[in-house]
């Protein structure tokens, strides 16, 4: 009965060390929290597994040398897809990037866990104690393994690595190779001991997989640094080119202020004659249309500028900041209320970006086609959540139980292009909702963004 116990308490702590390092590794790879009930989960699958495994070649259905060293593929890609599905469930990461980092996950737990077994089996000697022999060659090794691997996923996390890996699936070429590259660390030492069989892995064997890990694990970093580097230095060049669209709306403003002034001073002529003929009536008229030709060629603009100075997040303001020249430019009427400062993007800038930049991209092109061309853009922070709301006139009214399909595109026409991608960014943040409606011959679509979810 104490064999039985001993023999199965043992594989319980064997196969929960190697999962929970799996696990904690893979989510610190992505850059996510750990939550507790999917560890607990994928820790219950993993020795399940392992104990129908284990079952199988006790019972001698599982045999022949070869086979057994082949199996082990099927069986550390069974543990990967259980975790992938896992993970793409609980946080809705992206595909090829989940399955890299439960890959690279896998290959650095077992590379560690082989290592200290490896160690600890050539420097303990042989002892009648079987139950002793059995904690110091397998229990211990794979708790300092557990421990290893909780460590790197530390080490992994001060270091950023979840966003230096996120930058290797921005194309889909590096995705490509990263993807295969993990895949082949996960199997190296299956595929190398089919190719080369041999009776027993020496610990120089052991120790050159270590260094394997670390050239691994600095290569993936390098080259994501190497791209994140280039990427920051094209988002610069993109953030001076959206400053150089804010100051030509300034030098632009500055001109119409000018012409207002040379006009201001003939209208106040006429005014002084009509003062001096005491025309008061002529007077109220001229104070009236001064007022209105006053907010007809700048109160837009002014008021514009201001509403753009309350975003307080510099690449949003840039963005916001070129979409209103460009549209100035097309000679559509624009109209930005931003009534408190921003402050909080509520999801990752990128997506906040590249969410709002669909928007504004799409009423740009539905609107300038229109009669009258008119866009406008509401930002609005609370306590709670960030409101992001455009609104744009249009030619042909919208069919809002098409633009509804995720599969919806108007290609060619006036609009709907990127409302699949802005739907799945939305997506990756619970608690974030999307509307739109049709009022006063505009189309208004937007964006509720909770700001505690990220």
């Amino acid at each position: 009965m104490f064999d039985f116990i001993f023999v199965w308490g043992t594989l319980l702590f064997m196969s929960t060390c190697y999962s929970l390092g799996i696990y904690v590794l893979t989510v610190r790879m992505l850059g996510e929290k750990i939550h507790k009930k999917n560890a607990v989960l994928f820790c219950t699958i993993y020795y399940l597994i392992q104990v129908v495994a284990n079952q199988l070649l006790i019972q001698g259905v599982i045999d022949d040398e070869s086979f057994i060293i082949s199996w082990n593929i099927y069986l550390y890609t069974l543990h990967v897809v259980i975790l992938i599905f896992l993970l793409i469930w609980t946080y809705r990461q992206n595909v090829l990037r989940t399955i890299t980092a439960a890959a690279l996950a896998h290959f650095v737990v077992f590379t560690l866990g082989s290592l200290a077994e490896e160690v600890f089996t050539n420097y303990t000697p042989e002892m009648d104690n079987i139950y002793l022999y059995s904690i110091i060659v397998s229990v211990i090794p794979h708790a300092i393994m557990m421990i290893s691997s909780l460590s790197i996923a530390l080490l992994l996390r001060k270091l950023e690595f979840s966003g230096y890996l996120g930058v290797l699936f921005t194309n889909r070429i590096r995705a490509a190779i990263t993807f295969i590259i993990s895949l082949l660390l996960m199997h190296i030492y299956t595929i190398i001991r089919l190719l080369f069989p041999v009776e027993k892995v020496s610990l120089l064997t052991a120790s050159y997989s270590v260094a394997l890990i670390a050239l691994a694990l600095f290569f993936l970093q390098f080259t994501a640094m190497y791209q994140a580097n280039k990427e920051r230095v094209k988002a610069q060049e993109n953030i001076i080119l959206q400053q150089q669209s804010h100051l030509a709306l300034l030098e632009e403003l500055q001109q119409e202020m000018r012409s207002f002034r040379h006009d201001f001073i003939n209208l106040m002529a006429g005014m002084s004659l009509q003062a001096r003929d005491g025309d008061l009536k002529g007077i109220q008229d001229f104070m009236r249309n001064t007022s209105s030709y006053f907010d007809e060629r700048l109160g837009d603009e002014i008021k514009n500028l201001e509403a753009v100075n309350r975003i307080q997040l510099p690449p949003l303001r840039s963005l916001v900041t070129s979409k209103l020249a460009r549209m100035q430019q097309a000679g559509i009427s624009t109209n930005v209320e931003v009534l408190y400062p921003v402050v909080s993007e509520g999801m990752q800038q990128q997506d906040l970006l590249r969410s709002l930049g669909i928007l504004l991209d799409n009423a740009f092109e539905a609107a300038k086609i229109s009669k009258k061309p008119r866009i406008s853009l509401v930002l609005l922070q609370t306590e709670t959540q960030l409101l992001a709301a455009v609104a744009n006139s249009y030619a042909e009214q919208p069919d809002l139980v098409k633009m509804s399909h995720d599969n919806y595109t108007t290609k060619g026409d006036s609009r709907g292009t990127g409302l699949m991608s802005l739907r799945k960014i939305t997506r990756k943040y619970p608690g974030c909702i999307t509307n739109m409606n049709l009022k006063n011959d505009m189309f208004h679509y937007e964006i509720r963004i909770p700001l505690n979810e990220y």
